[in-house]
C-alpha cells in the first residue's frame, strides 16, 4: 500500500477511536480527526479522507458533498450505515472512491485503502469475499479465532448486537436499528457480556474489533 495521509472525519468516540488505532496499526499516517462539521485544514493534493456518514441527513449529505468540491483531488472512502450505499452512490454520482458498511471489519477498511492509493476505485464491498481479508500469514490465527467466535454459542442477533455496538450506537440507536425494544437490547447485552466474559460495552466493542480484525469476518451460531 502506498503511504497515504489520512484524515478521519468522525464524530468522536468509540468507532472513531478504534478506527485510528486501525489506520495506525496498518502504518498510515493519520493528519487529523474531525467530526463531519467541523472545519478541515493542513489537507494536501493526494491526501485520503475516511468519512463516517451514518444517516442521511440534509446537512451531512452536503458536507460530504462540499469536502469533495473543495479537495477534488482526495481520495474518498465513505463508511455508513448498511443500506445505505445505493443511496450514497446517487448522491454522490460514484465520485466517491469507496463506500463500505460501517458493520464490516475494520480490516476491510485498510484493505481498501490499500487499492484506492493506487487509484483504483471499490464500487462494492458485498462482491468482497470476506475471508480475502485476512493476509496469507494470519490463516491459522484466523481459524482459531473463528473457533473461538463459535464456542463462545453466540446467537446471530447478538453478534448483529455486538457489531452496533463496535461502531458506538446506544441501546436506543440499535433498537431502532434492529427494531426491537430497548429491554430487548439490555437482554441480549447482558447475555453478551456473559458468553463472551466481558463487563461493558467498551470491553465487548474491543473483544467484536480484534476478533473480526483478525478472523476477517464475525461467525455467527446457526
Amino acid at each position: 500500500m502506498k503511504d497515504l495521509a489520512i484524515h478521519i472525519v468522525c464524530a468522536p468516540g468509540m468507532f472513531r477511536d478504534l478506527l485510528s488505532s486501525a489506520v495506525a496499526r496498518a502504518g498510515s499516517s493519520l493528519k487529523s480527526q474531525k467530526s463531519l462539521h467541523e472545519s478541515l485544514e493542513d489537507v494536501d493534493n493526494g491526501d485520503c479522507f475516511i468519512v463516517h456518514v451514518p444517516t442521511t441527513d440534509d446537512h451531512d449529505i452536503a458536507r460530504l458533498k462540499s469536502i469533495r468540491a473543495s479537495h477534488p483531488d482526495a481520495i474518498v472512502i465513505i463508511l455508513c450505515s448498511p443500506g445505505m450505499e445505493p443511496y450514497l452512490h446517487s448522491q454522490t454520482d460514484y465520485w466517491a472512491n469507496a463506500i463500505i458498511p460501517d458493520n464490516q471489519p475494520l480490516d476491510m477498511v485498510i484493505k481498501t485503502l490499500g487499492v484506492v492509493s493506487y487509484g483504483y476505485s471499490v464500487l462494492d464491498t458485498n462482491t468482497v469475499n470476506p475471508a480475502d481479508v485476512v493476509a496469507p500469514g494470519d490463516q491459522n490465527t484466523a481459524s482459531s479465532c473463528a473457533q473461538e467466535m463459535q464456542e463462545c454459542d453466540l446467537s446471530k442477533r447478538e453478534v448483529t448486537v455486538l457489531k452496533e455496538i463496535r461502531v458506538g450506537r446506544s441501546n436506543k440507536e440499535i433498537a431502532r436499528v434492529l427494531d426491537i425494544s430497548d429491554s430487548t437490547v439490555k437482554v441480549h447485552m447482558r447475555s453478551i457480556f456473559r458468553k463472551i466474559g466481558v463487563r461493558n460495552r467498551t470491553e465487548a466493542a474491543i473483544w467484536i474489533t480484534s476478533h473480526t480484525q483478525s478472523a476477517g469476518h464475525c461467525v455467527s451460531a446457526s
